[in-house]
């Protein structure tokens, strides 16, 4: 009496082409379709591996520039305070303005959507606009 065992799928295609009961040419094709989902799994997994190595390096630079804009903050930070600059205008003889000499200046909020935060010329009356403008410019408006 004989006893009947159960195969996996690949192993009942290679027992069926064993025994002939599959041509050649459908197991050539079988194979050949295997063969191809391999290399794809291999290339797309080559590919992804790819990818997330750019995206770590890209992490990596985006760590780095943050690290180094905090820095250059800090140090213009430092360099535009008045302590430093002041001493530095009284050395070099350097004087204020008048208000002859200033024909627009506005202050802009760093990084702001291009918002008027506040408007000062140099030795003039009020605006309308909250900051002061010289006489000459508020009677030409």
């Amino acid at each position: 009496m004989r006893t009947r065992t159960r195969y996996g799928g690949i192993s009942t295609v290679l027992r069926r082409a064993l025994e002939g009961r599959i041509g050649p040419l459908n197991f050539l094709i079988l194979l050949g379709s295997l063969s191809s989902l391999l290399l794809l799994y291999i290339s797309l997994h080559v590919h992804a591996e790819s990818i997330m190595t750019r995206i770590d390096e890209s992490r990596k630079r985006c760590d780095m520039l943050r690290d180094e804009k905090t820095t250059l903050m800090a140090e213009r930070n430092e360099l535009s305070k008045a302590e430093r600059i002041l001493p530095l205008v009284e050395r070099f003889g350097m004087v204020p303005g008048s208000a002859d000499q200033v024909h627009r200046v506005a202050c802009y909020e760093p990084g702001g959507q291009g918002d008027v935060v506040e408007i000062h010329w140099a030795g003039g009356a009020p605006a309308a606009s909250g900051g002061t403008v010289p006489a000459r410019l508020s009677e030409s408006r």
